[in-house]
């Protein structure tokens, strides 16, 4: 039978073909699933899909889902572990072949974690350029109260901020 004939025989090319297809995002699914406690059926009735296509959506994550609560308990260790191992790896050859950028972003990495371990600093806040700026809106307000005397009835906490307004409704 030639191609064209078993095209017009096919019974799918009859069928609506859908205007407005919308991914369900996996997000969904997986609270649907894991935290409303719904059946697979009974998913696919709230999203509008097969069971089928419920299952084979969820089938990758479900195994990862369940384990997370402890991975994430115990992630720090988990990174530790593989650092140490990783370090450990390391021979005199291997740092030799490694390239200069790959050093340097190596050792500052390390750098920052050693002291994100220490509890030191890991960036650094230019506390002097605000101290400035303070002292500059100060010396503005004291500006506008001497040319506008009424300001200083005002209590300060109870003025709107107009941009929060704006984005809050």
């Amino acid at each position: 039978m030639p191609i064209k004939r078993l095209m017009d025989t096919n019974p799918i090319q009859n069928l609506p073909i859908p205007t407005s297809y919308q991914p369900i995002p996996i997000e969904t699914l997986i609270t649907l699933r894991k935290e409303k406690k719904l059946s697979y059926s009974q998913i696919a009735k709230v999203v509008g899909c097969s069971k089928a296509n419920v299952i084979e959506r969820l089938k990758p994550f479900l195994d990862d889902i369940d384990r997370l609560p402890a991975y994430l308990r115990h992630r720090s260790n988990i990174y530790a572990l593989y650092s140490r191992r990783i370090l450990q790896s390391l021979t005199d050859t291997d740092l030799q072949k490694a390239n200069l950028r790959d050093k340097v972003l190596s050792a500052a990495i390390l750098y920052d974690k050693e002291r994100l371990e220490r509890g030191q600093s890991t960036s650094n806040i230019a506390y002097v350029d605000m101290i400035k700026a303070k002292q500059s809106l100060s010396q503005e307000l004291v500006e506008l109260e001497s040319k506008y005397p009424q300001l200083r009835d005002i209590d300060m906490s109870q003025v709107i901020d107009v941009e929060q307004e704006g984005e809050g409704g």
